[in-house]
């Protein structure tokens, strides 16, 4: 059975950080830990703008809606939150069927979002109502990330038995099954133009996947541990990877060629984002922080602390 954390923290006076998203005008990071709360950052000055707490157990996935006037937040509690931004409406929360809910993704339209558990089941939600609608269940073990396409008709999904599975939401049928992965797949990432998968594993590689046709398209080797986390680049010409080897990796998305390497994070890098002009790449580590790196340069701006008790952002050199 796949659990999280697989390794001790690097500092254990820290407070691991298992995700991040932006908000889709970019000024906004919502952050998520293993003390239980979704931390809000204003990207203007890069502090801490609001907790959002509720969950009691560690946060292993938030995402942000298309409109940016909600955010739903996956917990080791068996439960999703959906928290409406606005203050109008108090915080919806879903109960997944299959247990512990690993992620959650937003539908392109806004109106519904899927949850994958830890049974193989996947299930869509309706954003208002909190309905929740019949599990599509084909993986074999954990479902560990989620993906919509941009037409919002198909969702990928990724999952601890090795293969990706590419789901017809009019029929709710599979339309794929990726497959070559040796390991259990982590994470997973759309391209903006919905041709290209990419996928991350235990295996210590990601895979670039054409579509439709459902191929590998390169073979990504350079990490030295499992592999954790992937982004595509708005633009789609990049890759941002993390990892158990305590790196942030940049890759040419079209070739898989290695770009740079970037360190500094004390620890697993669980997640990457990449923010909506493509400027900057935020990363969580399970030392505690998440990093803000400028994608000129590829050093660190910022990072924003999340250690128990103390809240706030170390500008970098």
């Amino acid at each position: 059975m796949l659990t999280k954390p697989r390794r001790p923290a690097a500092r254990l006076t820290q407070c691991p950080v298992f995700t991040v998203a932006f908000r889709p005008d970019g000024e906004v990071l919502a952050s998520g830990d293993a003390h239980h709360t979704v931390n809000l950052w204003s990207m203007a000055d890069r502090r801490l703008r609001e907790e959002l707490q509720g969950h009691d157990r560690p946060i292993w996935s938030v995402v942000f809606a298309p409109d940016g006037q909600a955010l739903a937040s996956a917990s080791h509690d068996e439960t999703v939150r959906v928290w409406d931004l606005t203050g109008a409406q108090p915080e919806q929360v879903l109960q997944p069927k299959g247990g512990l809910t690993w992620c959650v993704a937003f539908a392109p339209d806004g109106q519904s979002l899927a949850t994958g558990s830890q049974d193989g089941c996947v299930q869509l939600w309706d954003r208002h109502t909190g309905a929740g609608q019949e599990c599509l269940h084909r993986h074999d073990d954990a479902v560990t990330a989620l993906a919509f396409f941009p037409d919002g008709r198909t969702l990928a999904s990724a999952s601890a038995d090795k293969t990706a599975l590419l789901w017809d939401l009019s029929s709710c049928t599979v339309q794929a099954v990726l497959k070559g992965h040796l390991g259990p797949i982590n994470a997973l990432a759309v391209a903006a133009d919905g041709r290209s998968l990419a996928t991350a594993s235990d295996d210590m590689t990601v895979r670039l996947w054409d579509l439709p046709a459902g191929s590998t398209r390169a073979l990504l080797q350079g990490h030295y541990g499992l592999v954790e986390a992937v982004e595509f680049s708005p633009d789609g010409r990049l890759l941002a990877t993390g990892g158990e080897d305590w790196t942030v990796r940049l890759w040419e998305a079209d070739t898989g060629r290695l770009l740079a390497t970037w360190q500094g994070h004390r620890g697993t890098v669980w997640s990457v984002a990449f923010a909506p002009d493509g400027r900057r790449l935020a990363s969580a580590g399970e030392d505690g922080t998440v990093r803000l790196w400028d994608m000129t340069t590829g050093r660190t701006v910022s990072v924003l602390q999340t250690a128990e008790g103390s809240r706030h952002n170390v500008e970098a050199n």
